[in-house]
């Protein structure tokens, strides 16, 4: 798990860089509803709460979205893991992204960026979920 943490830290820090500050605004997307799918029964998920979150595009077929969370309870978590899903105009699937964070302190927001690659412009919607909680 370490060394997935440690390849996503590296791709975000990547993208960041290589974009250079020059983003697509991302009036033709739309958010769709936020949902909880597929939680595994160890999370702690109802303690982590979704509280906004906006996508950009960061360079060609790479959208980011920056979710900023909050952690509700009196722990530290060790890990939050944030998947998103991409939609097409009639709602078909196009694409996936994840984000996820370590060291999560109790009542603290934390802001999670979700990175999609490979999409394209038949992106029209996302859906956000808290797919992981590790205390």
């Amino acid at each position: 798990m370490q060394k997935t943490i440690s390849f996503l830290t590296a791709l975000t820090v990547i993208t960041l860089l290589s974009c250079n500050g020059i983003t697509q605004p991302r009036n033709n997307v739309e958010v769709r509803d936020n949902a909880q799918l597929s939680v595994p029964k160890h999370s702690s998920v109802d303690d982590i709460e979704i509280v906004k979150h906006n996508a950009k595009w960061a360079m060609s077929g790479t959208m980011e979205i920056f979710v900023v969370c909050r952690n509700n309870s009196d722990e530290d978590k060790k890990y939050v893991q944030i998947n998103a899903s991409f939609f097409d105009k009639d709602e078909n699937p196009v694409g996936s992204g994840i984000g996820n964070t370590s060291n999560f302190p109790a009542h603290s927001e934390k802001t999670i960026t979700v990175l999609g690659s490979g999409l394209d412009n038949t992106v029209k919607s996302y859906k956000v979920n808290i797919e992981n909680v590790m205390p």
